[in-house]
């Protein structure tokens, strides 16, 4: 037996409980999107793991994570932005402690879908039976350019590639990466898919350290105005030769 419902799904009504199945495609909407009332229903679903503008589709997200049997399975289109934004940070760490991160796809090409106007990415996720810290399963990615063919090639070897796949590259091409890492985590500091090259670059500059580990990082000053910066002709000839191409 089964039901279909038109509603609103954050109504703040209970979204139904022991669901084997998840499947989703989120609105993608921003936060300066919303209407004020959306933009309640996103921080009555979110809650405490609300941070700065969070997308639409993060409260989806954490709503599946309440609605899934142990063992249930959830598969969601997502903006790329879910995979790496500082807004979705505690959402993607609230996540990971009771979810097996299956597949994480970043797909460059807005064509995808028409209208679009971000990346989109994908996500498939295990519930985990019990939820006694962070464990990390192996994990696919799937990283694609901005080309258009790029991302049909990668979910086509994708589709292709045994359910079964060994720990490393699949497929790897300057346009695309498919791969398999152990533990996402000891590669990426978010979940975002790079290229295979710049994740095997990461794990090799890992024992260096950091500018951070010898002092604070800041971001410098935003610029506003452009017209303040390109200098006049005589200033640019002022400096003696070898100091010009500084400016």
């Amino acid at each position: 037996a089964y039901s279909i419902e038109q509603r609103d799904s954050l109504d703040g009504v209970d979204w139904p409980r022991d669901v084997h199945f998840c499947l989703m495609n989120p609105p993608f909407v921003s936060w300066n999107g919303m209407s004020s009332l959306q933009k309640d229903g996103v921080r009555n679903a979110l809650g405490e793991l609300s941070k700065l503008r969070p997308d639409m589709a993060s409260a989806f997200l954490v709503l599946a994570n309440t609605t899934l049997a142990a063992n249930g399975v959830v598969g969601s289109v997502l903006p790329a932005s879910l995979l790496d934004g500082d807004s979705a940070e505690r959402v993607r760490f609230f996540l990971e402690q009771s979810l097996d991160i299956e597949l994480l796809a970043r797909l460059g090409s807005q064509q995808i879908f028409a209208d679009a106007l971000v990346d989109p990415g994908l996500l498939v996720a295990v519930k985990r039976p019990e939820s006694p810290g962070r464990g990390f399963a192996p994990t696919t990615m799937v990283w694609a350019d901005h080309v258009p063919t790029s991302s049909e090639i990668a979910l086509r070897v994708l589709r292709k590639a045994d359910a079964e796949r060994p720990i490393g590259p699949i497929e790897t091409t300057p346009n695309f990466s498919v791969y398999v890492v152990k533990n996402f985590r000891d590669s990426l500091p978010n979940w975002a898919p790079r290229p295979y090259e710049s994740i095997t670059l990461i794990q090799a500059l890992k024992p260096f350290p950091t500018v951070g580990s010898y002092s604070p990082v800041h971001q410098g000053a935003i610029h506003g105005l452009n017209a303040a910066f390109p200098c006049k002709a005589q200033d640019y000839t002022s400096p003696p030769k070898p100091e010009q191409w500084f400016f």
